[in-house]
């Protein structure tokens, strides 16, 4: 037997993806219902006709069609409240209009959740949207342009969990008030065991965060993890926790993660990450798409693509740099929007970006697979003139999908004549270990106990004993005024002749997309050393003023594969062949 508030919950979903009173297939209609696990048998039917005739809002009609009969289903509209239809059709006349949830609408969706769901009970979030849709919301619409942190907007004890990449609802108890007293729970993260990365503050300047030091940084992410720990928003994990920044001068959700240190060496934890997207760039494919083969699938793409080298110099690997690729690019896509499904619900598509020899586009193929973990399984990579692979796609998808875009017009030059203004103070002490080391050798002449540590670094492979070797440098340096002095005056001489560069030839100014920030930047290439030649970039960014900001500094295998994301880099400064894969 169907209640009322489960025809609600189907009705929501379906009127979500599928339009009222026009002809609907019923195997895409099935097929539909199988991807939402909506079972008929859950609700004691044999066979799916009878169930859909229990749902008043569903009508079957059949059509002949040559000699045999095709059949349809019709959406009806249901006894939704007529103020809420109008409410969303308003909402959809102004989508530019990102609304804001009044004390009204969290009350009305709170206690819908509290009669449509048991607290300590985890909801799918697509069950918990098919809801929300009955009710009249669609949180695209609202300020929070995420569904979990549109749920976390509405009440604090609503609480979003991740398992097995699933992401779900769960309605806690409200604690009582003589529980506040309580005493720490054992394992609680305190803020003296946490250390600030350098490298992570560029995020929140990307964010408007522009003054933070970095003990204003680690504040601001403490404060937020008791917060969101208070309110049950940490999601913990065996290797740290992750949970969501709380500053209203964030212009959308951020979200932090912090792990456990791997090492000995300084603090138990750091922060690993700032972003806006909970699930980082590199975890998309895998999270939604199942391979067979996943390293025999990335050989099948760079033997189809235009031959171009996929590694760096002692690469392991010789997929590295497409894997990195290939996952940055599927996550650009889900982004944007451009992971195309047919409209029989039976296959999607996405465009790699490759070409191969003849120049034509290589997309990736999958099938939807409903009710399983992962929603898409990886069929291969094919161009639309292949047979087999080539041929559903021409067959399924009109137009075929579009590639990824990262630039605007502006994105691509960098004006020489505006000015340039780089915080080299903040790069020589926070990065000193992307100065080649030719150049650390030279400026720290004058500290004879440095010798002994650029030569351990020189010789060592050991990421914990090059952390620590690292650490006493930056000692050093910090202690020592001719070291900075020289170190300055090589990194200005190297900027001066990077722009006099990129004045000759606008090409050497490269455009590079860091997923994990959602940024575009234009990377300036720094040689400190004619016999070197260039050995790092200086990242750039433009201003509102029109001038640019010199951010950071990263060595060329920092900046390859954001640089590669926009276009191959035949004939440019960044030669995997010259990029040791050791990070010397």
């Amino acid at each position: 037997m169907i209640t009322q508030k489960q025809k609600r919950v189907i009705y929501g979903q379906l009127i979500s993806s599928f339009e009222r009173e026009v002809d609907i297939p019923l195997a895409s209609l099935a097929l539909f219902l199988n991807s939402k696990h909506i079972s008929y048998s859950e609700f004691g039917y044999k066979k799916i006709k009878p169930f859909l005739n229990s749902l008043e809002f569903l009508s079957l009609k059949t059509k002949e069609n040559k000699g045999h009969k095709d059949e349809f289903v019709v959406i009806h509209d249901f006894d939704v409240d007529h103020k809420e239809e109008e409410k969303m059709k308003l909402k959809k006349d102004h989508k530019k209009v990102k609304l804001a949830l009044t004390e009204h609408d969290r009350n009305k969706i709170y206690s819908a959740f509290l009669s449509e769901f048991d607290e300590g009970t985890p909801i799918p979030l697509s069950q918990v949207n098919a809801t929300l849709m009955s009710l009249g919301y669609s949180y695209k619409e609202y300020k929070h342009t995420k569904l979990a942190q549109f749920l976390l907007d509405i009440n604090p004890t609503i609480r979003i969990e991740k398992r097995n990449n699933i992401q779900y609802m769960m309605l806690l108890k409200p604690v009582k008030k003589e529980m506040t007293n309580k005493k720490k729970e054992t394992g609680e993260i305190l803020k003296d065991d946490i250390n600030f990365p350098d490298n992570l503050l560029l995020p929140l300047k990307e964010i408007g965060l522009r003054d933070f030091t970095k003990e204003e940084a680690l504040d601001l992410v403490y404060k937020s993890y008791l917060l969101a720990k208070n309110n049950g928003q940490v999601e913990t994990h065996d290797y740290g926790v992750e949970f969501p920044i709380q500053n209203k001068d964030l212009p959308e959700a951020y979200y932090c993660g912090i792990r456990k240190a791997t090492t000995r060496i300084g603090k138990k934890y750091y922060v690993a990450f700032l972003s806006s997207d909970l699930e980082r760039p590199k975890e998309t494919l895998d999270r939604m798409v199942q391979f067979d083969d996943f390293e025999k699938s990335i050989q099948e793409l760079a033997s189809l693509a235009r031959k171009e080298k996929w590694c760096y110099k002692g690469s392991r690997d010789p997929y590295l740099v497409l894997k990195i690729y290939l996952q940055y690019t599927f996550h650009r896509i889900v982004k944007q929007d451009k992971l195309a499904e047919s409209p029989n619900m039976l296959f999607a598509a996405f465009n790699t970006g490759l070409i191969n020899s003849d120049y034509e586009p290589i997309y990736g193929i999958l099938v939807l697979k409903p009710q399983k973990e992962k929603e898409y399984h990886f069929e291969g990579f094919t161009t639309r003139a292949q047979q087999g692979l080539g041929k559903i796609l021409i067959e399924h998808f009109n137009p075929l999908p579009k590639p990824a875009t990262y630039l605007s017009k502006e994105d691509f030059f960098f004006d020489p004549q505006q000015e340039l203004h780089t915080d080299v103070k903040h790069i020589i002490y926070d990065n000193l270990d992307r100065f080649p080391l030719h150049t650390l050798s030279l400026a720290f002449l004058p500290c004879p106990e440095a010798k002994q540590v650029l030569l351990n670094l020189s010789k060592c492979n050991n990421p914990n004993a090059r952390e620590k070797n690292w650490n006493v440098l930056k000692k050093l340096a910090s202690s020592n005024l001719m070291v900075y002095e020289y170190l300055r005056f090589a990194l200005e001489s190297a900027i001066e002749k990077a722009k006099r560069i990129v004045s000759y030839d606008y090409r050497f100014a490269l455009p590079s997309f860091f997923p994990t920030r959602n940024a575009i930047s234009l990377m300036l290439p720094l040689e400190f050393d004619p016999n070197y030649g260039i050995e790092a970039v200086l990242l750039v960014e433009k201003t509102q003023s029109g001038n640019y900001q010199g951010q950071t500094i990263l060595t060329l295998k920092q900046c390859y594969v954001n640089a590669r994301l926009i276009s191959p880099l035949e004939n440019t400064f960044l030669d995997p062949d010259k990029i040791n894969d050791q990070g010397f």
